[in-house]
């Protein structure tokens, strides 16, 4: 065995560690940068040349970590939605469809940052995380079912956001369980 082998061993993991961390840090900067930029221009305006000089990293980093504007889109909708579902079981739905609408609405609101970028870039693309490809067993119905309840829901958390959450989270968590019964679909087993 060589002398210090070990020590070699723990740099590199050290090393494909910091890589990683410095991956995440870039993608997020992109993808900060992008909803930025939407909150004043089109999407279709916004060149790889602003997009990287506003994240702060060159073309090349850019092309490393996306080749479409959509792709990044797509990543802080991801990112957004597991921040928010971090802490929301939906396991707990088919027993209490309210005490989920209260996690998922205290989670937005102490995400509030995240949301207002969506609202203010004028995102208006459903994130489908909750329900698509988790269960190949939904039903045609189902599927149009979810879509309206996808949609309807990020109108009324969009409404809420501007309206600054003055509604409580408790009563805006009853109006979610009385309105939108088809949530109960998201814990649908296969």
């Amino acid at each position: 065995m060589l002398l210090g082998s070990g020590n070699l061993n723990q740099n590199i993991d050290g090393l494909k560690k910091s890589n990683e961390e410095i991956n995440k840090l870039t993608r997020e900067s992109i993808q900060e940068a992008l909803i930025l930029l939407m909150s004043s221009q089109d999407l279709n305006s916004i060149s790889v040349t602003d997009i990287a000089n506003k994240a702060g990293v060159s073309r090349s980093a850019y092309y490393k970590n996306y080749q479409f504007k959509e792709e990044i889109i797509r990543d802080f909708l991801k990112r957004v939605y597991d921040t928010i579902m971090a802490d929301v079981l939906l396991d707990e739905l088919n027993d209490n469809p309210y005490k989920t609408f209260i996690s998922i609405f205290t989670a937005i609101k102490d995400n509030l940052k995240l949301i207002e970028q969506l609202i203010q870039a004028k995102l208006k693309y459903p994130i489908h995380y909750l329900w698509k490809g988790k269960n190949n067993n939904y039903t045609k119905l189902e599927i149009f079912t979810l879509n309206c309840f996808e949609v309807s829901f990020t109108h009324l958390v969009k409404e809420w956001v501007e309206d600054k959450t003055t509604v409580s989270i408790e009563d805006i968590a009853l109006l979610s369980t009385n309105l939108y019964p088809e949530i109960k679909l998201l814990s649908k087993k296969i």
